[in-house]
């Protein structure tokens, strides 16, 4: 490896370039794994994702999704051909689904940059982290004006946003925040929204209320949690831990509850009915989700539960579904569109040299349907 003063991602990247000029790695030769690389260099993993990141935006690496890293043809054209090397008007946005609220943040992310002489080029993980590690390596190459990334989970990929920070690209995040990297995030005010909502159950005299969420691993459901029991607590409500709910306990929070599958209905069902059971059942559901709460009431109907003189339900989001349910569901709205505009002015604002805040946080609004009952009126 090369001399003591060198960073050691570069003597790692000094080396492998070395074996792949002396033909010890020829083009097509599979790189060892970032763990055997850990091993031989005795550096972090930290160390070694710089190097490979190196690698790959100079061509000599190609890496490819579940199969690993290889010394590349270096006449080899990038898979994310949509941004050209040599924009320095583009920003890229790395969105994890295309589907719910992402739309209508997109569009106004658009529309923004648009007004402000940009480009913007979009860019789907899919809510696979190896493919959004793919096209974070694959920006790393690229001459940006800056990124705007929604991250799929904030501890995952931390690496891969190290380029930028060093090498001072702009870049903000929205929904989840990128730990220990100082990068300003904007999101809506997910322990403000829950104790709001959970506060107008309980102006319409609930007081035992359920929690369902999809999994506390998730940084925004444990803010919802957290605004759900606070404002139990401040309305002098004692939370009972039967009335909390969650689907995956252990499982992979990525995927679940967009795949719609039996096993899904199956799991909402029992756990549905097991808090129906209680002595002291809940007379009101707060949904970290709305799909969540569609899901709810699916599996109510089916078990002769109503929605909502048995068990009213509120939801998180307010997606166009609220509308459209057996039941029209009341939920809280958050606006997708001030988080796109706000994503892109600080992004801008950092492409000037200005200060900007470390994170931004929306307020939501209650949007009342049919889907609470009113117990105050029943008692008078």
């Amino acid at each position: 490896m090369s001399n003591i003063n060198q960073p050691l991602y570069q003597a790692i990247y000094d080396d492998i370039i070395a074996k792949i000029k002396n033909n010890d790695l020829a083009p097509g030769d599979r790189l060892p794994t970032e763990f055997e690389l850990i091993e031989q260099y005795g550096v972090s993993r930290i160390t070694v994702s710089r190097a490979l990141q190196e690698l790959v935006k100079n061509g000599y690496v190609t890496r490819y999704r579940s199969k690993g890293s290889f010394v590349a043809d270096r006449k080899a054209v990038s898979s994310y051909p949509s941004v050209s090397s040599r924009q320095t008007n583009t920003l890229a946005f790395v969105m994890p689904f295309s589907s719910g609220v992402v739309p209508q943040m997109m569009f106004a992310m658009q529309h923004a940059a648009q007004k402000k002489g940009y480009i913007l080029s979009i860019f789907n993980s899919e809510k696979s982290l190896e493919k959004e590690r793919d096209i974070l390596m694959q920006l790393t190459g690229l001459s940006l004006a800056g990124v705007i990334c929604y991250p799929i989970e904030s501890y995952e990929n931390l690496s891969y946003y190290s380029p930028f920070i060093l090498r001072g690209t702009p870049l903000v995040a929205i929904d989840k925040t990128i730990p220990f990297t100082g990068v300003p995030c904007i999101k809506s005010d997910n322990f403000r929204c829950a104790y709001k909502i959970v506060e107008y159950l309980i102006e319409k005299g609930h007081t035992r209320i359920a929690f369902y969420t999809h999994t506390m691993k998730d940084e925004n459901e444990k803010e919802r949690f957290l605004g759900y029991l606070n404002a139990l607590l401040d309305n002098g409500i004692s939370p009972d831990s039967l009335y909390f709910m969650e689907i995956e306990k252990d499982g992979d929070p990525q995927h679940m509850l967009e795949e719609d599958n039996a096993a899904l209905h199956s799991k909402i069902a029992v756990q549905l009915k097991q808090i129906m059971s209680l002595p002291q059942r809940p007379t009101a559901l707060f949904c970290a989700f709305d799909l969540i709460a569609a899901y709810v009431q699916q599996q109510a109907s089916r078990l002769g539960i109503s929605i909502p003189d048995d068990l009213s339900v509120v939801g998180f989001d307010n997606l166009s579904l609220c509308d459209h349910l057996q039941v029209p569901l009341t939920s809280i709205a958050q606006d997708f569109s001030a988080i796109g505009h706000k994503a892109v002015e600080l992004v801008s604002r950092r492409i000037a040299g200005e200060p900007v805040e470390s994170s931004y946080l929306f307020d939501g609004q209650v949007v009342e349907r049919s889907s609470v009952k009113d117990l105050t009126r029943s008692k008078s």
